[in-house]
């Protein structure tokens, strides 16, 4: 997987994912996949959480609502879900 620099990530959506999960220190992005704006693996001190994020305006950001309320039913299937943001132009899910 090719790491990418932080500039990657639009500036407010970095800051906000930084506010909840703390400094992010690298970034590989996603190609795949077609229902994120950003996709996104992510290094914190703490580890790696995978960052799926669509504007608040798009018009399928309903499925990252369905999305984060079925990850609890998910479990030993998929990533839990650690947060949700919900701000700015952005709804995120981190993983």
């Amino acid at each position: 997987m090719a790491t990418h620099r932080l500039t990657e990530l639009p500036a407010d959506a970095l800051e906000m994912i930084e506010s909840v999960a703390g400094p992010v220190h690298d970034v590989e992005m996603v190609s795949a996949g077609y229902n994120s704006e950003i996709a996104a693996r992510l290094h914190l001190d703490a580890g790696t959480v995978f960052v799926k994020g669509l504007r608040q305006e798009h018009p399928r950001v309903w499925t990252q609502e369905r999305e984060a309320d079925i990850n609890p039913h998910t479990h030993g299937l998929a990533p839990a879900l650690r947060w949700q943001i919900r701000e700015g132009e952005w709804d995120l899910l981190g993983f």
